[in-house]
């Protein structure tokens, strides 16, 4: 039998183990540190009397349909039943400006739009802005020379290069602070936004490129997000039900990891394990630590930057008057409000089955500088907080709501300028240590689909070769 190890029990770590353990002849131990699998899939299930149940999501709400490697092993763990798609009738994004909510243009992706009318009567816009959005398509051969130049820019300089400053500032830079908590001016696009690099370099422009694949999808139309029906961690319910007695070791963190003549060798509080292969599934400030040993420079590789997040749910009861759309962002910075609100989620416009009828679920996000300030308040300041913008927004909240708080310290990785070549090396010294397999959001991918991908790929090379 081949062993196998995996520290850390994320999203990351369960789903490497669960592959690792379809292979008859590999037994596979997984170490994680708390109570509990999952990571920041984490699903809390509330009853209020007054109007029933509610599926509060504390970390990711559900997951990009158009990347289907999360799809897939619901289906394969026999949950296709339990697959929700995102209500998309209801699909609008508010942008917070000045105190008020305003919409961005239908047909946006991103901070590209599909469609030119909604872009010429958006209130959003200036005419500058509007004339850039409409001119883009006509530059795309200077756009596609741009794009397959090898340098690396930022997801600032690539919105700027195709759409101007303004566009910048109003749409990428509220859409990625939503994302990860970060700052557009030293994010990579090469890395955070691949996809949109590929489309520059085949199309040039962005806005016929996306013409093109809406062309492509209509063939097969999906939701643009799904869920879990009985909540998101009900995945990792179900990775950890079909995992072998034993596997899974919770409460066991994992003090130093060694390369040795025969292999690895992982020490605990319990004792020393030996082990063919290590999968490494933990934060990229605790993979740091346990490296440090192994090889000084891979160590050094993971002094990357990372935010935090702060999640705060607010549960309220009652018929309430809401604006059409899945939440809002926040313009940044907001003058004279800090720590702010990055964004919010209106759950039951986007996830009808999470909420009961007769009530309503926003969730909160808290990120960078402003989770820094709030994760150190008790949880009903921060609910507290996030209650109070909200209603400086919408009026016709209730005064009171439920609250939930959940912090995500140092969970968000950010990918710099420069990220790409990191990981390469990264990969590289990793090859030179045979059975060493690192993975999690800090490489390739923060989304859940992308987890699941590379925790399928990694797992297949530490069981087979």
């Amino acid at each position: 039998m081949k062993r196998v190890a995996v520290i850390g029990g994320g999203i990351s770590g369960t789903a490497a183990a669960y592959f690792c353990t379809r292979n008859p002849d590999v037994e596979c131990t997984l170490f994680e540190s708390t109570d509990r699998l999952g990571g920041t899939l984490m699903t809390r299930r509330i009853r209020l009397p007054e109007c029933g149940d509610f599926i509060v999501e504390m970390g990711p709400d559900g997951w990009v349909s158009e990347k289907p490697w999360a799809t897939e092993l619901a289906i394969e763990l026999g949950m296709e039943a339990e697959l929700v798609g995102s209500n998309d009738a209801e699909r609008r994004t508010l942008l917070l400006r000045n105190g008020q909510l305003q919409a961005f243009p239908e047909g946006m992706r991103m901070m590209v739009p599909l469609d030119d009318d909604a872009v010429c009567t958006s209130p959003l816009l200036s005419e500058t802005a509007k004339q850039a959005y409409l001119t883009e398509p006509g530059r795309a051969d200077e756009l596609r020379i741009l794009a397959n130049a090898t340098t690396d820019i930022s997801v600032a300089d690539f919105c700027r290069r195709h759409f101007g400053e303004e566009v910048t500032h109003t749409f990428a830079g509220p859409l990625l602070a939503g994302v990860f908590g970060g700052d557009i001016e030293t994010l990579s696009a090469r890395s955070v936004m691949p996809a949109f690099l590929a489309m520059a370099r085949e199309h040039g422009s962005l806005i016929l490129a996306l013409r093109a694949r809406q062309s492509e999808s209509r063939k097969k139309p999906l939701s643009i997000f799904t869920a879990l029906s009985r909540g998101n961690d009900s995945l990792i319910e179900k990775m950890a039900e079909a995992l072998p007695p034993d596997c899974a070791k919770l409460e066991h963190p994992v003090y130093s990891l060694a390369h040795t003549s025969s292999g690895w060798l992982v020490t605990t509080g319990e004792g020393e394990y030996p082990f063919d292969s290590v999968l490494l599934a933990t934060p990229a400030h605790v993979s740091r630590r346990m490296l440090v040993p192994v090889d000084a420079r891979l160590a050094q590789l993971h002094e990357v930057p990372a935010s935090s997040g702060v999640m705060a749910a607010l549960l309220y009861t009652g018929q309430i008057e809401m604006p059409r759309g899945f939440g809002f962002l926040v313009e940044q910075p907001q003058p004279g409000i800090h720590p702010a609100v990055l964004a919010a989620t209106f759950s039951r416009h986007k996830y009808p089955h999470s909420v009961p009828p007769d009530a309503m679920l926003l969730r909160v996000f808290f990120g960078g500088t402003s989770a820094a300030r709030v994760e150190t308040m008790d949880d009903a300041a921060i609910a507290a907080l996030a209650q109070q913008q909200l209603q400086a927004v919408l009026p016709g909240l209730p005064q009171h709501a439920r609250g939930l708080v959940q912090r995500w310290p140092l969970s968000l990785p950010q990918y710099c300028l420069g990220h790409e070549e990191r990981v390469q090396e990264i990969e590289s010294r990793c090859a030179a240590l045979p059975g060493l397999y690192l993975l999690g959001n800090a490489y390739r991918g923060v989304g859940l689909p992308d987890m699941v991908h590379r925790a399928q790929q990694l797992s297949t090379l530490a069981t087979e070769q």
